[in-house]
């Protein structure tokens, strides 16, 4: 099975896959020292060889450059692209599948919310926008997040917070800030670096 795989080959790139695919880690996969043993007998190369060498288009996230990624949860919903992963789409909550795709997100350093490439963005930055998709831009000022000590996910600048009040209707919007943060804007993610 992949987890197997993963247990055997992937080495430290491992997170990566359990963020893309959380439901794996619930998978048993046997007893791997006879691949490991393998693996060493023949010298093979490690995961990071492959990586750079083989498969350079490989888009894998940088540790200086991201502070969490996976899941972006908020009780047993997540965030989801809702099939909007396109510039100008929004997104909104379903529950959480643990299979990443379109629940598979990305915080860097710099504040901007990734999936595939394409990032969440404020255009004005008033009560009740909806959160869409543009393209990212490392000094693009409305794609910056802050994630607060409440757990709140802050347009950089404001008293403005990723919402999901009207995610039914609209999808995600700003909202003014709550103080203490309310769950309707308490957001955690599956892996923190």
């Amino acid at each position: 099975n992949s987890r197997r795989a993963a247990e055997v080959w992937l080495d430290n790139y491992k997170k990566y896959y359990y963020a893309a695919v959380p439901y794996a880690k619930n998978i048993a996969f046997g007893d791997i020292r006879e691949r490991v043993d393998l693996k060493m007998r023949l010298g093979c190369k490690p995961f990071s060889w492959y990586v750079k060498n083989v498969y350079p288009e490989l888009k894998v996230p940088k540790e200086e450059d991201v502070q969490a990624f996976g899941e972006i949860k908020q009780g047993e919903n997540c965030v989801d692209t809702l099939g909007h992963n396109s510039v100008g789409g929004s997104v909104g909550l379903f529950k959480c599948h643990d299979a990443g795709g379109n629940q598979d997100w990305s915080f860097t350093k710099h504040g901007q919310l990734k999936h595939e490439g394409i990032c969440l963005a404020v255009k004005i930055g008033r009560i009740n926008e909806v959160v869409r998709f543009q393209p990212c831009l490392d000094n693009h000022s409305n794609q910056h997040w802050v994630l607060t000590m409440d757990q709140q996910l802050r347009f950089k600048g404001s008293n403005f917070c990723l919402d999901s009040r009207n995610h039914q209707e609209k999808g995600l919007t700003l909202a003014k800030c709550d103080t203490g943060g309310g769950s309707s804007q308490s957001w955690s993610f599956s892996v923190k670096l």
